[in-house]
């Protein structure tokens, strides 16, 4: 995903299908590095996602 708010694209999608879970695996991975915890960082799963439930 391309943001540059100066001179926006046209057409510029988010192509990868996991494009969300990197991007969330890093914001994690800066959490931990901090040593602190994100207090508002909220993600669902699906009521069958047994792999992912915890």
């Amino acid at each position: 995903m391309r943001w540059n708010p100066k001179n926006p694209g046209e057409h510029q999608y988010a192509t990868d299908i996991k494009w969300a879970e990197s991007n969330a695996s890093i914001m994690a991975n800066f959490y931990k590095d901090m040593k602190t915890e994100g207090k508002y960082f909220k993600y669902f799963v699906y009521k069958d996602d047994e792999k992912h439930r915890k």
